[in-house]
């Protein structure tokens, strides 16, 4: 199939994941179907989407949305999708597929509105509704926070989209809306330069350690100043993903255990999902996101080591965010190689493209997507499975 999915996450006011929005996009060099044809096309897509989410999305709480069109709304098709983990998007709908909307909503799924437009004829449709979508890019925010307030009594939850700034999600908070997505939450602004919080400075010393082959006393002593690293070490390789024959509670051996490569893969992670309630969710999630998509498209074209790169450089992408230091001063305190620096900083180089393409499959950025796939040798189901797959491993890790 010519034709790639995107995502984009959508989180509630306290920046907590609700879901994400997935869409199915032809590529430019494609002919788009019609009729029939995108009815086969849509639910060949879907039918990707379910096989590969199957029972593993419902580790989750998290919800997908996925647009519907009309030709695919009266297929029988959708009935196959589990309905307790299923949004389905609807728009310009004619009066005579209302009974199917109701239809639907009977069976248990939640339906979201995009963008209604205020008629007599869609006032039916506001029964129906769970969620309504508004594009709040240039708005009127006073007419949208009318609307918003019209619509409370409803007990409908209000989606803002394309919400790309620090600017307009302020705006959408103080209008009312429960729930938001766009560019904001994927590629937040970054930041002034300030001090490192202290939570991270022996995990970012064990990881400079590490990378340059430090013996063993060196990273146990390290290990050793602080006082919940070596209970998260013996989380991790007392673990059943793990597989140790037997408890381990000794550093020393814990590190034996491990191996540097491994080592330097956990605390990465640990770096990343290590600030609990100071970090919204979302960024974590997507970073997480990234790196096993990343990795998971290098599988077709690189080697283990050079796959390895592909998931530090997804993991570390927002590290910006996360430490709220600009990525300059990450990349000082973390001195990675420059190969793994150069894409961190500009999206060039060698991984350069590969992560510019894991953060276009979060924006709807299609032709972006399609022109950097290419470039890579990537084909549109390869991208599409690399970045379901993800989206299963990060909700089976947070399961």
């Amino acid at each position: 199939m010519q034709a790639y999915i995107d995502r984009q996450v959508i989180i509630d006011r306290d920046q907590k994941i609700l879901g994400y929005e997935l869409h199915f996009r032809h590529a430019r060099h494609a002919v788009p179907p019609v009729g029939d044809e995108e009815v086969v096309a849509a639910t060949q897509l879907i039918a990707r989407l379910l096989t590969q989410m199957g029972t593993a999305w419902l580790l989750g709480d998290n919800l997908a949305v996925i647009s519907v069109t009309p030709a695919l709304l009266e297929s029988e098709f959708l009935e196959l999708l589990p309905p307790a983990r299923v949004v389905l998007e609807i728009s310009d709908l004619a009066p005579a597929q209302h009974a199917r909307c109701r239809q639907l909503r009977q069976k248990g799924f939640a339906l979201a509105l995009n963008e209604l437009r205020p008629s007599l004829d869609n006032l039916p449709l506001l029964e129906l509704a769970d969620y309504i979508y508004f594009n709040v890019d240039n708005q009127d925010m006073a007419l949208l926070e009318s609307m918003v307030k019209l619509l409370a009594r409803r007990e409908i939850k209000l989606i803002a989209k394309q919400v790309d700034t620090p600017a307009t999600l302020r705006a959408c908070l103080q209008a009312g809306f429960h729930y938001f997505q766009g560019q904001h939450f994927a590629r937040p602004e970054t930041l002034v330069a300030r001090s490192i919080d202290p939570v991270y400075g022996h995990m970012i010393e064990l990881l400079n350690l590490v990378r340059t082959n430090a013996e063993t006393p060196a990273i146990e002593a390290v290990i050793k100043r602080d006082v919940m690293l070596p209970a998260r070490l013996f989380q991790y390789v007392n673990s059943a993903g793990f597989g140790a024959a037997r408890p381990v509670y000794s550093i020393r051996q814990a590190l034996a255990l491990m191996g540097y490569r491994q080592l330097y893969r956990w605390l990465s992670l640990l770096i990343v999902t290590a600030a609990g309630a100071a970090t919204p969710p979302a960024l974590a999630r997507t970073a997480l996101i990234r790196a096993q998509q990343m990795e998971l498209l290098g599988r077709h074209k690189l080697a283990g080591s050079e796959r390895d790169n592909l998931f530090i450089i997804g993991l570390f992408s927002l590290l910006d965010v996360i430490l709220d230091i600009p990525m300059p001063q990450v990349l000082a305190m973390l001195n990675p190689p420059d190969i793994i620096a150069e894409a961190l900083l500009h999206r060039q180089g060698a991984y350069g493209n590969w992560l510019a393409l894991a953060e276009a499959c979060e924006g709807g950025e299609v032709a972006r997507i399609d022109t950097l796939a290419r470039a890579i040798g990537l084909s549109a189901e390869q991208v599409n499975d690399a970045q379901l797959d993800a989206l299963v491993w990060v909700e089976a890790q947070a399961g």
